[in-house]
């Protein structure tokens, strides 16, 4: 190694690229493989690259100078200092002697870096690339589907996931449930890339939110491998195992079928209703796991709860219904269903067979819908 070689990067680029490597890998004795070059724009660059149980991450940070050749340091306190600095620019200078010098706004460190040097990830192979999505879809998708994957312990671990079906060469659908509710959301095949294959993708729920903080104003890519799922911008590129298991035939209780009954409701007003109601709820000592009963009559939608059949407590709100119907829900995944939905009106429907509770946006501009099954009795 030459005796001095100098970076100079946009301390919040610097800092944003060593955070998402800390957090995707999550093990802060994990090694860092920094190397040197010159990005396809044509801008001097350093690729940060990690790797730690089934996930590979590399972030490219674009700025002047070069770090010479390769060398390795670990995440921490590496990625600690970079996120404390001040400043607009960090200085990034690699010794001759096996150190490197972390200097910002009048504040310098001076960290060691590691005797060998890790095997890199390999994150440029060969995968199809089968959705491109702006970064507003892909924090939809994180919000309001990824939450419904199982988090606690299920026997199926294909629960823990997010299904990319691909099987309809007009639309993909993308899906998560934990055996009780399932999310579902339909992107039409109208970006520039469309899978070949029908073949289905099942990715971990919890990387989605990793995914959306990567690289915020810039479209995410989405491929995939016989084994790997991989994601990426110009400046990002993270890869984890798919999940394996045996999804549920999702489609049988997510029907597209005609309702039988429909409500159209507001849905602040609801929610607001329903916080109302578990208020009373807490005060009498019935969680939030209660069962709750919905009544529509003559335009009039009624939340109430009971114990040992008597009625406690009731919240009505005004709603459009073309049929009076009563059925009955868990209080607590209705109403984390209805504020998934987050239109300004909420439709819910009941389809005849299989006998499925379906919400969704009244007017939006894409297709999400929220499936339930009413408690039997309904």
């Amino acid at each position: 190694m030459a005796n001095r070689w100098e970076f100079i990067a946009p301390r919040k680029d610097l800092a944003r690229a060593l955070s998402i490597c800390s957090h995707i890998v999550g093990r802060e004795g994990d090694p860092l493989h920094i190397r040197s070059g010159v990005h396809e724009s044509a801008a001097d660059s350093i690729v940060i690259a990690t790797s730690g149980g089934d996930r590979e991450c590399e972030m490219t940070v674009l700025g002047t100078g070069s770090l010479g050749p390769d060398f390795a340091i670990p995440i921490r306190p590496f990625s600690v200092i970079a996120e404390h600095m001040r400043g607009d620019v960090t200085k990034l200078i690699c010794h001759g002697d096996q150190t490197m010098t972390v200097g910002s706004a009048g504040s310098k460190y001076r960290l060691r870096l590691l005797n060998t040097l890790p095997q890199r990830p390999n994150l440029r192979v060969s995968y199809e690339r089968f959705l491109s999505i702006n970064p507003e879809i892909l924090d939809y998708i994180a919000r309001r589907v990824s939450i419904f994957a199982a988090t606690q312990y299920q026997s199926n671990r294909a629960l823990y996931g997010v299904l990319f079906d691909l099987s309809d060469e007009r639309y993909v659908d993308i899906v998560a449930t934990d055996a009780y509710r399932l999310a579902r959301l339909t992107l039409l095949h109208e970006d520039k890339y469309v899978s070949t294959s029908d073949d289905s993708c099942l990715i971990p729920a919890d990387i989605l939110p990793d995914l959306a903080a990567t690289d915020p104003g810039n479209d995410v890519w989405f491929g995939k491998s016989p084994h790997k799922f991989y994601a990426g911008t110009d400046f990002c590129v993270i890869s984890t195992n798919l999940l394996a298991g045996d999804y549920p035939e999702w489609r049988r209780i997510a029907p597209d079928t005609e309702a039988e009954n429909a409500v159209v409701f507001p849905c602040d007003e609801s929610v607001k209703a329903m916080q109302r109601l578990y208020s009373i709820m807490e005060t009498n000592k019935i969680t939030a796991s209660h069962i709750m009963t919905i009544e529509v009559e003559a335009d009039r939608l009624t939340f109430s709860a009971s114990v040992d059949a008597v009625p406690i407590a009731s919240e009505v709100i005004e709603c459009s219904s073309g049929n009076d119907f009563k059925i009955k829900v868990h209080f607590d995944k209705f109403r984390q269903a209805v504020q998934a939905v987050e239109g300004e009106k909420v439709v819910l429907e009941m389809t005849p067979s299989p006998n499925v509770v379906r919400l969704s946006p009244l007017d939006a501009s894409l297709m999400y819908r929220h499936y339930m099954v009413p408690i039997k009795g309904s």
